[in-house]
């Protein structure tokens, strides 16, 4: 087995021992690839990389595909007030409903859930940073509420502008 690429599109054809060769249908011009080149080939393709005439590159992506990437990221936040919070948070649509959650106890009750004097949230790697008071907490959902909004402005258009995943809540 080979693989061969059409120089034209880019595209890989397996020629089956041999047999596809020789086929009236088996494109014109087609070079034989090492193991090596459709492997890198193999990967590329797969990763959505778009053949140029003469090598695999990364798309571009548009602002809406950029804010959906940004989404599935985290974001890093950076309070010069309260350090101790500082640093990388998901921002999964469990933790967004995590946020919502908290901020619409301490809008109704005026305290974090429970009645706790403080509110523990984990980062990104599963530190865990204390939130001092409702006021910080709020600003933080402030913040990554935010970035979110900003982002589904962009998939939907209505901004081309992207946001930033670095929070300044300070």
């Amino acid at each position: 087995m080979s693989i061969w690429q059409n120089p034209v599109d880019g595209s890989l054809h397996d020629d089956n021992n041999g047999a596809a060769v020789s086929l009236p249908i088996w494109p014109k011009g087609m070079t034989e690839l090492t193991a090596a080149e459709a492997q890198t080939a193999q990967v590329a393709a797969a990763a959505g990389y778009i053949w140029n005439g003469s090598e695999y590159v990364a798309p571009v992506l548009t602002p809406a595909q950029q804010a959906v990437r940004l989404l599935a990221g985290t974001v890093t936040v950076s309070s010069r007030s309260t350090p101790a919070i500082n640093g990388s948070y998901s921002i999964t649509p469990n933790d967004q409903a995590h946020i919502n959650g908290v901020v619409t106890g301490i809008l109704l009750n005026g305290r974090f859930p429970g009645g706790a004097s403080a509110y523990d949230w984990p980062d990104a790697s599963g530190a865990v940073h204390s939130f001092p008071s409702v006021m910080e907490f709020k600003a933080f959902a402030t913040a990554v509420l935010g970035f979110i909004s900003a982002c589904y402005r962009a998939i939907n258009g209505t901004s081309a502008t992207l946001p930033s995943n670095t929070l300044d809540i300070s």
